[in-house]
């Protein structure tokens, strides 16, 4: 070994600078060591494989590899498993040489340098290690990433030439096609359900005032319960006719939807974070050796129930709405094919007019685990599928609805605004029916403000018209996380004799986000975002999430001071942002769009229209949601062309939003990243930057009150989002014990063995350990010892209310002991303002704990619950 290390020496004193021309994209390359061993990957497609040394064997596929890149760095992987090489934490022998699928990361550059005719020496980019030998140099043995100090060893690459498969390798079936996103799916819009008229809107009280109850419209059919299931564990075993009429389910099981079908029995969750269920190499779903998929290749779920079709329907245009399947499905109705979707985290909708018929219809919907959709849905959760979220029919007249926008303008100083109501009529029928659009805004306390004619519908036969209105609105309540006031939109359509044929209503908002000064503004104030980055995860629903566990969230977050959600790492259930409004939670909107197992697929274009599908969707659904004051672009999946795809397509829809994304903040308004530490933190933030800065995920592990008494005199740091609500963790199918199972405890493969354990609720919502300190951290009131010792400053850290609606307690302690409490009139003191406080000579020398609690009741917590608690020390 010391001949060879001189000889290395040697060689390395003579290293010229690779050319881009001296590798060949047109050839594939074996690496042979000094001893004349290929560099062998024994073909494994499972992440964190090791190399091994073999006899070169031209023919062997799992000796050749794809060399590309240029002064930036090279990536070195098999075309045949895409497993590039790739290193992982240090090991007895250095960083050890692994191998994960190819995704351009800097854990997967290399510096390749020339040091004679194909004989050259590879080094880590970053780190500047070689590429050395963990053992002898003999078959058998280890590559393996050197240390400091370590001189490189020659490798002598030999040309293959052959035909090297593609980077994205299709499948027969749409889902294993990531260019087919769905088929006959009608555009996204916003949440709304059609009445026949005003009266009736108005007359459902229950859904008008709370929009996330089950409508009772004539035009509303819900296909929500139990539906005929059969489960099979791959596609070959599926029955691909059961959509035919004439096929018998009778003796099929039954299952209820919304849910997901691991939690009734069938398949197995697979808790995973970053390393892919199946071959991360796309688009085919392919199992991998040794990991669940291998006994449970792709899992089907069919479905099928039977529904009455509503009277009066006939003569409507009808719709098939999904919220929400994992991960894509075909449907068809009465026998008949009428699209596919993909996207399990964005609403569906399908044109079904032409196949159903009065009385007794059937609609089936075939759902497949994985498809090409997966390979942007690796996010850190348990994976499971089935329809998880809601599924209702619609009907609407031929000329109707399709879509609107809700926006407001403001004065400087708030006290007047502009309403814009921007709406898009639909006219599936024939000639152009002469109807006109309406308008009416009702205020928080039910008094209307106006209702006005907005326009005349003029769309001919399959067209749509666009009719666009306008209205000023004095003295607007404004909406805040604070101060959830509410406005109602209602739009009905009239025809020539003035009968109203339809209308719709919508929940609205008077708010402004803005950036100034490195800050983002609400309604003109700097606000806070004191937040929580929230899985829809459940141990009895798994990701089927009812709004009783919704709202049970949103309560207990509002009562420890958490007033800030980022939707970790999709959109959530259509409801919940209607429960945003209405209890007062500021939400960071983030797509469906994360590849953390394989970043390169952020550039590969052929995947651009899923990427751009998933974030238009979801502004289209979200948009007109006041609690939204950001977008998100995704999680973890780096740069590239269809991240800025998406982007552009956002901001076409919607620019009265900041664009967050912390794979790379070039694509957004805002800077952001996760876990740092506080001097890693404070660093950033002195970097000259003059954008806000966000921590999208941080934990206690780096100090919660550390980061947050930074974060409160930082220069442009705007809040953080703590990783996470709640824990992970399900029940078992059969088990009735009540005993909640973790990551690995289903015996899937790959798994994350104690993931998913770091919220501030368990998985049932319990309270967690770090629950009481995020709500002294996040709380609005600062109380500080003054120069004179009966008095205390008092600091209102709300951005829109004043003190006064709080009653005030002070106890004065010793240790533990409350020794005695008085209580004190409410303060005045406004947002944003401190005021001196007077507590009298009985203070004086004493310990003091200063309490704020409501004086009156909110959505969210009884008069008397405690919003600060405030020791003083003398």
């Amino acid at each position: 070994m010391k001949r060879l290390t001189l000889l290395t020496l040697l060689i390395a004193l003579a290293i010229v600078p690779c050319k881009g021309d001296e590798i060949r994209k047109d050839k594939m390359y074996i690496l042979v060591s000094p001893n004349g061993y290929a560099i062998d990957n024994g073909n494994s497609t499972k992440d964190e494989s090791t190399f091994t040394l073999r006899k070169v064997d031209k023919k062997n596929l799992a000796q050749r590899f794809c060399i590309r890149g240029d002064e930036t760095g090279w990536s070195i992987w098999s075309p045949y498993t895409g497993q590039a090489f790739d290193i992982l934490g240090p090991g007895e022998h250095g960083f050890p040489l692994s191998s994960w699928i190819h995704n351009n990361c800097d854990n997967q550059r290399w510096d390749i340098e020339f040091v004679g005719d194909n004989r050259v020496t590879i080094r880590h980019k970053t780190s500047r290690h070689a590429i050395l030998l963990e053992t002898e140099d003999v078959e058998g043995g280890v590559p393996r990433l050197g240390k400091d100090g370590e001189e490189p060893i020659v490798w002598t690459l030999i040309a293959v030439s052959g035909k090297i498969p593609a980077e994205v390798i299709r499948g027969k079936y749409d889902w294993e096609n990531e260019k087919i996103i769905g088929r006959n799916k009608l555009p996204g819009h916003v949440t709304m359900v059609p009445y026949p008229d005003v009266a009736s809107l108005k007359a459902d009280r229950e859904y008008f005032q709370k929009p996330w109850e089950t409508p009772k419209s004539a035009d509303y059919l819900s296909l929500n319960g139990n539906w005929k299931f059969n489960w099979v564990k791959e596609p070959s075993l599926r029955p691909e006719k059961f959509y035919k009429e004439s096929y018998d389910v009778s003796g099929w099981a039954e299952i209820p939807i919304p849910s997901c079908w691991e939690q009734y029995g069938y398949g197995t969750p697979i808790y995973s974070n970053v390393i892919y269920p199946f071959n991360g190499k796309p688009s085919r779903i392919i199992p991998v050796p040794g990991y669940t998929s291998e006994k449970e290749p792709n899992p089907v779920g069919s479905y099928r129930r039977t529904f009455t079709l509503p009277s009066g329907w006939t003569e409507k245009s009808v719709f098939l709405h999904f919220d929400g399947v994992y991960s894509a499905f075909s449907v068809w109705v009465n026998g008949k094919y009428v699209g596919y979707s993909q996207g399990p985290n964005n609403d569906s909708e399908f044109d079904v007019t032409e196949v159903v018929r009065p009385g007794e219809n059937t609609v089936a919907v075939e759902v497949v685990r994985w498809s090409d959709g997966s390979f942007i849905e690796d996010q850190d959760m348990y994976r499971v599928a089935g329809i998880h979220k809601d599924v209702w029919m619609y009907a609407a007249p031929k000329t109707s609805i399709a879509d609107f926008n809700l926006s407001s303008d403001f004065s400087d100083d708030f006290t007047s605004a502009t309403f814009s109501a921007k709406t898009i009529v639909r006219n599936t029928g024939g000639k152009n029916s002469g109807l006109s659009l309406f308008i009416e805004l009702i205020d928080p306390n039910g008094k209307t403000v106006f209702a006005n004619e907005a326009g005349k519908v003029k769309a001919g036969k399959n067209r749509t018209s666009i009719v666009d209105f306008s209205a000023k609105v004095e003295n607007p309540e404004l909406w805040s996380a604070e101060t959830p006031s509410l406005y109602t939109v209602i739009l009905s359509l009239k025809d020539e004799t003035g009968k109203e044929v339809q209308a719709v209503s919508n929940r609205f908002g008077f708010r402004k986000v803005e950036i100034a000064d490195g800050r983002v503004l609400v309604n003109g104030r700097q606000v806070w975002f004191k937040g929580v980055n929230r899985h829809e995860t459940h141990p009895q629903f798994s990701k089927a999430i009812p709004n009783s566990v919704t709202i049970n969230d949103i309560v207990m977050m509002k009562q420890n001071n958490i007033n800030s959600v980022r939707t970790s790492h999709y959109p959530q259930r259509a409801a919940t942002y209607a429960l945003y409004d209405y209890y007062g939670i500021y939400v960071m909107d983030e797509a469906d769009v994360e590849c953390h197992g394989n970043n390169g697929i952020s550039d590969i274009p052929s995947f651009e229209d899923a990427y751009v599908d998933r974030g238009v969707r979801m502004v289209q659904r979200d948009r007109n949601h006041p609690c939204v004051v950001f977008w998100s672009l995704g999680n973890e999946s780096s740069g590239g062309c269809n991240i800025e795809a998406e982007r552009d397509a956002i901001k076409a829809l919607d620019q009265s939003r900041p664009i967050h994304y912390e794979g790379d903040d070039s694509y957004a308004d805002m800077d952001s990243n996760m876990y740092p530490s506080v001097k890693n933190m404070e660093t950033r933030d002195r970097n000259g930057s003059d954008r806000p800065y966000i921590l999208c995920e941080y934990s206690f592990n780096y100090g919660i009150a550390a980061i947050w008494d930074y974060i409160y005199k930082s220069e442009r740091m705007i809040g953080g989002y703590f990783w996470e609500w709640c824990d992970h963790g399900l029940y078992k199918y059969g088990d009735t014990s009540g005993k909640i199972y973790l990551a690995g405890d289903f015996g899937e493969q790959p798994t994350c063995l104690g993931a998913g354990q770091s919220g501030l609720v368990s998985a049932d919502r319990k309270p967690a350990k770090y629950l009481p300190e995020i709500r002294q951290c996040y709380q609005s009131i600062t109380v500080a010892s003054t120069d004179i010792p009966e008095e205390i400053a008092v600091t209102n850290g709300y951005s829109f209310i004043n003190l006064d609606c709080f009653n005030v307690k002070w106890k004065v302690i010793d240790g533990d002991t409350v020794v005695s409490e008085s209580g004190l009139s409410p303060v005045d003191i406004e947002p944003g303002k401190t005021a001196i406080v007077n507590l009298g000579q009985q203070a004086i020398g004493k310990d003091i704990v200063l309490e704020f609690s409501l004086k009156d009741d909110t959505s969210w917590a009884p008069a008397g619950h405690i919003v600060a608690t405030c020791p003083v020390k003398q």
